[in-house]
């Protein structure tokens, strides 16, 4: 009879043993110091650690002291056995925030592995001083080790991340660099050049190049009312178009810098616009300016 219950208990204790862990570790930083708050809760302060969050998507979202900076929020997948690390540096404006979000994951290949996405896209990436390319950035293979990572694009701060590599896993990067405080500066110039110029009054001299529009636009630039986004300069002269607010969403358009759209909804630094009487879509707020 003991044997027999043995047998029974037997196949429990293995399968509790070969169980797949239920919860992932999550990491959050911040500069400077912030509230940390996941779905509506308050949990801590950074810097802040939990190895034992459940599965699934949350809500982050880190509350400066400062009531001078914003407030960061974002959707944040935690994957079992996985660890997620957030760094941000908040700011008075969204456009002059910088951070990441890293997660590491088991791959179960015989080396390491490598993928960068960035704000603004087509980045200039380089890994220990050497240039790889623009992101998004993917390599199946990457040496087991520490590295640099340094993500650069014109009228941006550079943002550099220091990453540990192993064989075995998949390290994610998915940053958002900072634009430079001269070209928001440049950006408010021609803004009051602009109501100038419709009150009747002498407007000055634009210091920013002529933006060169590469698609046609699908919605002229006019007044509207508030809310409204602005499309500011980008890198290419135009601006991605998506149907969803992800980088690995579909394309719709391209509009240009200076085209002013009707804001229907914000989501984690993403902003949906309506292009015309039928059709929307989602914009990075890195490359746009939002009047209330």
């Amino acid at each position: 009879m003991k044997k027999l219950i043995w047998l029974l208990v037997l196949p429990l204790i293995l399968a509790g043993c070969l169980r797949k862990p239920q919860s992932g570790k999550l990491t959050v930083t911040a500069e400077p110091n912030a509230k940390v708050v996941i779905d509506g809760q308050e949990v801590g302060q950074t810097p802040y650690e939990n190895n034992k969050l459940p599965a699934g998507e949350i809500t982050l979202e880190l509350i400066p002291e400062d009531g001078q900076l914003q407030p960061w929020k974002s959707l944040v997948m935690i994957k079992a056995g996985v660890e997620t690390r957030v760094w941000q540096k908040l700011a008075s404006e969204e456009a002059q925030r910088a951070g990441y979000i890293l997660s590491l994951e088991k791959n179960n290949q015989s080396s390491g592995a490598l993928i960068v996405i960035s704000q603004p896209e087509g980045a200039m990436l380089k890994i220990d001083g050497k240039a790889e390319g623009p992101t998004p950035f993917n390599t199946p293979d990457i040496q087991e080790g520490n590295h640099t990572i340094e993500i650069t694009s014109p009228g941006y701060d550079p943002l550099v991340i220091g990453i540990s590599t192993h064989a075995g896993y998949k390290t994610t990067i998915n940053a958002k660099l900072a634009r430079k405080k001269v070209d928001l500066v440049i950006e408010d110039q021609d803004e009051s050049s602009a109501s100038a110029e419709a009150s009747g009054s002498p407007t000055p001299a634009k210091t920013t190049p002529a933006a060169k529009a590469t698609a046609k636009p699908t919605q002229a630039s006019a007044k509207l009312e508030r809310p409204y986004v602005k499309v500011i300069e980008t890198p290419t002269g135009w601006l991605r178009v998506r149907e969803k607010p992800t980088v690995n969403s579909a394309e719709i358009t391209k509009i240009n810098p200076g085209e002013t759209y009707k804001l229907l909804d914000e989501q984690s630094g993403w902003y949906k616009i309506q292009l015309d009487d039928e059709q929307t879509g989602w914009i990075s707020g890195t490359y746009a300016k939002k009047y209330e």
